[in-house]
This record gives structure tokens, C-alpha cells and sequence, in this order.
């Protein structure tokens, strides 16, 4: 069959769910637009501070354990978001995602 390879469709799908989440939690979002440690900007101001947030976002696989984030990420702060597409869940641990969590997901 043709068409794209089946992780970038996966990947692509984890992005847009992560997204569609941190903007119904009430961050603006920036996409990266070249390959380096993170994928997203999250952003989320008030009146009495600014959140700036990195995110890898990762899409959890059947059998997916908890990533290790590289030197780089570390050192950035980068947070792994982890989306499972069957269920739509958006989290920071595996676990979550798979449950289909949905609400807050960087508080």
C-alpha cells in the first residue's frame, strides 16, 4: 500500500490531539518547524505569570514504557507528553494517556 510511513501518520495524529488539548487547557501553542528536541511551544499567560513550557510529544504504543528524555531535553527542561491515538488521552506518564485522560495535562 502507499502512502506515508504508518509512525509518521501516528506521530502526526499524537501531535494534533496534544494540540487540540493544551489549546482546550488554555495555551496558545507554537509548532516546531524543524526536527530538534521538542516539538511543541506551550505558552499560558495570566495576570500574574507567564508558562513557558517544551514538549516532545510521543505517541504510546501497545506495549510503549516511559521515555528517557536525551541530554539535550534535560537540559532544556523539555516535558515528554505522551497521546494514545486509540483513546484520545493526553498526558505526562503512559499510564494516563492510556486511561484517555483528557484535563490538564501540564498542571
Amino acid at each position: 500500500m502507499l502512502g506515508p510511513p504508518k509512525h509518521l501518520v501516528t506521530g502526526g495524529a499524537a501531535e494534533h490531539l496534544a494540540i487540540a488539548a493544551l489549546l482546550r487547557d488554555g495555551w496558545w501553542v507554537a509548532v516546531a518547524r524543524v526536527p530538534g528536541p521538542f516539538d511543541l511551544v506551550a505558552v499560558r499567560a495570566s495576570a500574574k505569570k507567564i508558562e513557558t513550557q517544551l514538549l516532545d510529544v510521543k505517541a504510546v504504543a501497545p506495549s510503549a514504557r516511559p521515555k528517557q528524555r536525551s541530554r539535550t531535553q534535560q537540559q532544556l527542561s523539555v516535558r515528554l507528553l505522551y497521546v494514545d491515538p486509540v483513546s484520545g488521552g493526553v498526558a505526562v506518564t503512559v499510564g494516563r494517556a492510556r486511561k484517555g485522560e483528557k484535563t490538564k495535562i501540564l498542571d
